[in-house]
């Protein structure tokens, strides 16, 4: 798997290492070249649902009942930890402990909040210089 600032964020994130491989070789596939942005990758990999990038083994095995009970218990099991992710992804990205509210401009990652966004100078997400920071108020 590459090794690049974009990959990096994204398992900072929190997105599992198999997801960001299926993205990266999707995109190369299509497009013929890798991320140049987290944001593109992370896209990417809420766009996929890994139903349609099997391989070829996992196509040719007919499931019995019991794995389709497992697959439907892991798929509720993705799911939680889809939704996990997802809660998690609305705090600080230093700290952790608050909820995200500053808005890092060029880059427009939500990304901090108001304690550690004073004192930040690079996005912790994608790592451009940050400009300006603008605080959000989401509902």
């Amino acid at each position: 798997m590459e090794s690049s600032a974009v990959v990096d964020g994204a398992k900072q994130m929190g997105f599992e290492e198999k997801e960001i491989k299926r993205a990266i070789t999707k995109n190369m596939k299509e497009n013929g070249k890798s991320f140049s942005t987290l944001l593109s990758l992370v896209d990417a990999i809420l766009a996929d649902n890994g139903d349609d990038n099997t391989s070829s083994e996992e196509q040719s095995e007919a499931p019995t009942a019991p794995e389709t009970t497992l697959t439907f218990n892991t798929d509720q099991q993705s799911t939680a930890s889809e939704l996990q992710r997802l809660e998690m992804a609305r705090f600080c990205k230093i700290c952790r402990q608050k909820e995200a509210v500053v808005v890092l401009l060029p880059c427009g990652h939500l990304s901090c909040c108001d304690t550690c966004g004073k004192e930040i100078t690079k996005c912790p997400a994608c790592k451009l210089a940050v400009t300006d920071k603008v605080h959000s108020f989401i509902a």
